[in-house]
């Protein structure tokens, strides 16, 4: 049996996923809250990187990957200035 947190992924992973797919490009998943991010040789791959968002703040320091997930955006957003990001909504 599958636990919440595996439901709310794969909505997530389906919602943002389901029709690129049909688009011809690689997508890949990385979990933030599983600390899984991409490494500097994918960073310069990516295109664009979208974060759907999680039921915590991003001001939340009591959930350990937030601090990595907020270096990634600006390590991003510093030195890798050709991938787009779309951030969707934190603390909902």
């Amino acid at each position: 049996m599958a636990d919440e947190r595996d439901i709310v992924k794969l909505s997530y992973e389906t919602l943002f996923m389901g029709q690129a797919l049909d688009s011809g490009d690689s997508w890949a998943v990385y979990k933030a809250f599983d600390f899984e991010f991409p490494s500097a040789e994918e960073l310069k791959h990516l295109k664009g990187i979208i974060f759907p968002g999680s039921k915590n703040a991003v001001y939340d320091e009591n959930n350990a990957w937030i601090f990595p997930l907020k270096k990634l955006v600006k390590t991003i957003y510093e030195d890798y200035t050709h991938i787009k990001m779309v951030g969707i909504c934190f603390g909902h």
